[in-house]
Formats: structure tokens, sequence, C-alpha cells
């Protein structure tokens, strides 16, 4: 008996160690995907224990299957991992569905590791893996390790305020070496490749739609639908960017705050639906043909908004995404029936061209996104064939939604920019009016002075034949006040009358010229009434009347340049601009034309409302350094 004694105290001192433990997991490169059930044991404790006080438990119940715990429990399992070979092998233990998981590896009582990883533990806690659930450590050569995994949710702050209990705790764990696990990965990687592909374009489209919608806003910063649709485009590239995978860089930098990740994509679609509300408004103009309708799409709006925010701080206080699945299961229907309700009173009620793109880009957000709905709630993930396994995503509905939007502000902006044109256009034209209606009565306040000097020096005659030269270029000037513009012919019949009334007071003192090039069609021509006067009769008060020659000219010069244009140049041989600027300023109740200033004024206007345009430049005339006149030079683009 002792013989028999012996041998079991060698066989469980030596052989067993050698062999291993009855429950030990062995894996090598030809193992296959390895459920970490049937070798290993757990435990369910209502509260967490410590790891040392979790060792000494003698409870322990065999993981037969996959378990699905209360989300209010606390889960332990346990089991052997042996390395066969004589040299360091790595491992990797799976999970993606648990909240938070806690990894202890012993070797005898030395603990090996201490990991963290789970879809509310923070990426700078997680292991070295960027996968969420997924951690990996190494077992020495020949070594034999304990394994403990502590599985449990996140309680919230304020537990108490709950209203579901927690999802439930998954016991789906894997066991997986270096070389199963690589070709997992690949496997992994390969398969969400598409999804990659098409949240990369979700991404990118709209963030380069937000690119522009923000610098749209920075040009229109007073106009409220610029912002509105702004925010639109932020929410769904916000929302994307919260969907992303976890290895991913954005993934890996949202993770930093899991909790706000996980709970934030809903709240961020409320937020959107609450902007989209007012964009709307302002993209119909409801606010003045339909005020109640946009009092309470406003309203509605402002309850999306206290909505959305509620149930994100109590979704962070209290943890509870029992909550947060039965509102994403049971808040669309309505939603539906409410947009649905808003696009049939549109449809109906609201006159604007806007309609349309309202009812095609809403159209597209319902289908798509109910469908993206039943995928993901209803049919509880269920995976769909190919491409539409990714295509029927609310980030696309919104994503074609915004991009219609964009075509209704570009038909918006282009059907306010010509309205706007047309008063910048009826504006100019008043303006135009106004400066002639101040130009008119100017010149006639000049002739009129001129009659008065004739009549006080007693010229009856010469008065008589001025009255009558005058009644004609008053009739001119009164028929070219309402127009923009006036043929040359018409021009230089005012013009030649102005210089006669002139050369009536002057005597034979003052001499004229009109020259104009035989290849001018004056009867085609088309320039803005009264343009060339005010200079001439500039030139004739401020140029000619205070010298003292005997031959006092003015000449007038129009000449076709090249087929698009055409110069005016009059020029006088008075005492120039600076001798006229210093008699001026010793008298200043001698004569003050304002002609070529109004003149300059409607020039500015008629460039900027015709596609005809006009420069104006002045220059004093020189002989041997003496002042001799001054030439106007009008240049005319047809």
């Amino acid at each position: 008996m002792s013989r028999n004694y012996l041998k079991i105290i060698l066989w469980l001192l030596v052989v067993n160690p050698v062999l291993g433990k009855p429950d030990t997991l062995t894996i090598t490169d030809t193992s296959a995907y390895s459920p970490i059930f049937g070798l290993s044991q757990i435990l369910i404790t209502t509260s967490k224990i410590e790891i040392e006080a979790i060792k000494q438990q003698k409870n322990w119940q065999p993981l037969n299957s996959v378990y699905l715990i209360p989300g209010e429990k606390n889960v332990w399992i346990r089991f052997f991992l042996k390395n066969q070979f004589n040299y360091p092998q790595k491992f990797y233990l799976r999970n993606p569905d648990n909240e938070t998981c806690d990894y202890y590896i012993f070797k005898g009582k030395e603990k090996l590791y201490y990991l963290n990883n789970g879809e509310f533990v923070s990426t700078y806690k997680r292991n070295s893996t960027e996968l969420i659930g997924v951690n990996t450590f190494e077992v020495p050569a020949s070594a034999t390790v304990e394994i403990y995994i502590n599985i449990y949710n996140y309680k919230g702050l304020i537990p108490a305020l709950r209203i579901f209990p927690q999802r439930s705790i998954k016991t789906t764990y894997a066991l997986l070496n270096e070389k199963r696990y690589q070709n997992w990965l690949n496997n992994y990687y390969a398969h969400n490749l598409e999804e990659l592909q098409i949240r990369t374009f979700y991404q990118g489209g709209l963030g380069i739609i937000l690119v522009v919608a923000f610098l749209i806003f920075y040009r229109n910063r007073h106009e409220k639908i610029y912002f509105y649709y702004l925010l639109y485009v932020l929410a769904a590239f916000t929302f994307t960017l919260f969907k992303s995978r976890s290895f991913t860089y954005i993934g890996q930098l949202l993770g930093l705050l899991p909790i706000i990740k996980f709970y934030s994509p809903e709240t961020t679609i409320w937020l959107g639906f609450a902007v989209y509300l007012l964009f709307i408004i302002e993209l119909l103009d409801l606010k003045k043909n339909h005020s109640d309708f946009s009092n309470f799409l406003n309203k509605l709006a402002k309850g999306f908004i206290a909505y959305s925010l509620v149930v994100f701080v109590w979704l962070i206080l209290t943890n509870d995404s029992g909550l947060q699945l039965w509102l994403f299961n049971n808040n669309r229907i309505p939603l539906l029936l409410l947009y649905t309700g808003i696009l049939i009173f549109v449809a109906v009620k609201v006159g604007s061209s806007m309609v349309r793109y309202l009812i095609i880009g809403n159209s597209l957000l319902i289908i798509f996104g109910m469908l993206a709905w039943l995928k993901g709630g209803v049919l509880n993930q269920q995976h769909w064939y190919g491409v539409l396994n990714h295509l029927f995503t609310l980030p696309l509905a919104i994503l074609l939604e915004i991009i219609v939007f964009a075509l209704a502000i570009a038909k918006k902006i282009e059907a306010e920019r010509k309205i706007k044109n047309e008063l910048e256009q009826k504006t100019m034209q008043v303006e135009m009016m106004a400066l002639r209606s101040q130009m008119n009565p100017h010149f006639l306040f000049n002739s009129l002075n001129s009659i008065r000097y004739l009549v006080m020096v007693n010229e009856n005659d010469t008065a008589s034949d001025y009255l009558t030269k005058f009644s004609k270029l008053l009739r001119m000037i009164l028929n070219h006040t309402e127009k923009n513009v006036i043929r040359l012919s018409e021009e230089l019949v005012a013009l030649k009358l102005y210089l006669d009334i002139e050369k009536r007071r002057f005597g034979e003192t003052l001499s004229y010229a009109i020259m104009v090039d035989e290849q001018i069609e004056a009867e085609a021509l088309q320039i803005p009434p009264m343009l060339l006067q005010p200079f001439v009769e500039n030139s004739i008060w401020h140029g000619l009347m205070p010298s003292q020659r005997k031959d006092k000219c003015i000449e007038i010069f129009i000449k076709k340049i090249n087929d698009s244009l055409v110069e005016f140049m009059i020029k006088d041989n008075g005492i120039g601009r600076i001798m006229a600027g210093e008699l001026k300023e010793k008298s200043m109740k001698q004569h003050q034309s304002k002609g070529t200033e109004i003149t300059s004024q409607r020039i500015e206007l008629f460039n900027r409302n015709y596609a005809n345009k006009i420069t104006i430049s002045i220059n004093d005339l020189y002989e041997d350094g003496e002042p001799v006149g001054t030439m106007v030079r009008v240049l005319y683009t047809l």
C-alpha cells in the first residue's frame, strides 16, 4: 500500500504539472476558433469583489455554454492556459460585447498582467491592441497561467434613477494565439473594409459640404438660413464621427471618453432634427407667409433640443442602456408620422419653389432612415447582402438630404441675387434720376443768369435769340431727363445749342469746334444724356471766362479708337486748373460749378448698372512751362 501512495504522490507532484491541470486550455497553430467555455468556470456575484477574495472563493460553477447574465450582476470567469512550447508565446483574449472587463493573469502566486478593456474603457486604459474587447498577453515558455476575467457594466453616477435593466453580460470569450489572431484580424479588416470605405465616403462628403457651408455662412452671417444649414451639416458630420470604428484614428480619439461616444450619436441626431426644423422655416420663408406653422415648428425644434439634452444627461448619469434601446425602437414611428404630416402640410399649403427640394430631401431621409432603423433595431442587426448591408444607413440618408438642400440653397441664392440685382438696378436708376434732377436745375440757373445779363445790358435782340435757343435746349433737357441713354446725335444738338448760347454772351472772343470721326455713327451710338455738357461748361466758366486771351477757344473731338472704344476729348485754351483753383480760393462768391462732380457720380452709377464703361481723365496743358489750357478725355467702352 505504501508503494501505491508513493506513486500517487509522485504523479501529483511531477506528472500532473507537466501535463497540465484537467481544465487547462492548450492552443496550437492548427487550433480553430477557441471559445473558453467547457474548460472554464464562472462565478456570479451581486457586487464587485477584489481579486484576492475571488481567488479564495469555492462556489465556482462550470461554464459549459454562452450565458446571458443580468446586467446588474458582477461576473467572474477563470481558466488555466498552458504554453506547450519552450519559448514565450503571445495570446489574445477577445470579447467585443461587454462594457467593462478586467483581466488578471497569474503564474502561481505571481501576477503577470492586469488588463482592462471594453466599450466603456477609455482608449488610454486599454491593452496595446486598438480593438475594443481584444487583449494581448504573453505566457512564458512551458508555463501554465491562471486567468481571471471580471465582467461588469458601468453603474452610472445615479444608478437609482435607472428605469430599465442594464444590458446583459455575455460570456462569449475566445482565446487565440499569434497566428490564429492574425488570421482572424485579417478576416475582420477584410469584412469591414467595405463598411470603412462607405463610411469614409460619408465623412469625406459631409466634411467637404461642411467647409462649403461654413464659407457660405461666413459671407452671409446676417442670414439665419445659412447658420442653420451649417449647424445641420455639422450635426450630420459629428454623427458620422461618433459612429467611427474603434481601430480608426477618430475612433481612438473619441474613445478617450467612451460613455460620451456611446450615447452621443442619438443626441446628435435629435439636435440635428431641431436645427433642420429651424432651417426649413427660413428656407420656405414661413415667418412671412405661415406664421402659425412657423411658430409650431419653432416650438417643436425647442422641444427636440430639450428632449435630446435631457435624455443625454440622464443616460450619462444612469447608464440606462435599456432606456436608450427602448427609445431607439419606439420613437422612430412617431417621428415618421410627424415628419409625414409636416411634409403633407408643406406640399398642400406652402406655395414656394423650395417645396419640391424639401419633399425630395425628406423622402430620401425617410426611406433610407427607416430602412437603417429596421436593420439596426427591429431586425436586430441583420446582415444584408453585399453593399446593401452598409448602404442603408442614416448617415447616407442625411448626406443625400443635405445634398438636395444644398441645391435648394443654391437656387435660393440665385433667386435672391436676381431680386437684389433688380432692386440695385432700380435704386441706381432712381439715384441717376436724382442726380439729373440736381444737374438740370443747375444748368437752367446758369442759362437764366446769362439771359438776365443780356437784358441788363439792353441787348434785347440778343436776349430774344438767346431765349429761342434756350427754349429749344430746355425742351431737349426735359425730354432727356427720363432717359438713361440717348443717341450721340441728340447730345451733339443739345451741346451746340448750349455753346451757341454761351457764345452769345462771350461775343467774338469765344469760338468752338465739334469734330466727329467719320467712323462714328451718331444716330446709333448710345451715351448717357448730358455727358459732355458739364465738362464744356466747366471749361467755359473756370478756364476761359477768367482768361485775358482774345481768342478763347474750346474744341470737342469725337473719334473711334477701335470697334469697342470711343474717345471724347474736350480741349480749351483757358487758364488751367491751378490758376482756376487759386482764383476760387480768393473769391468764394464766384461761380462754383457742381456739374463735373455730379457727372462723376452719374458715371459711377452708369458703370455699375451697364455693361458699357466710362472712364475720365483731366490733364493740364503746358507750353514752355506755362499753362495753356486743359484737356478732358472721356473713354467710352462699347
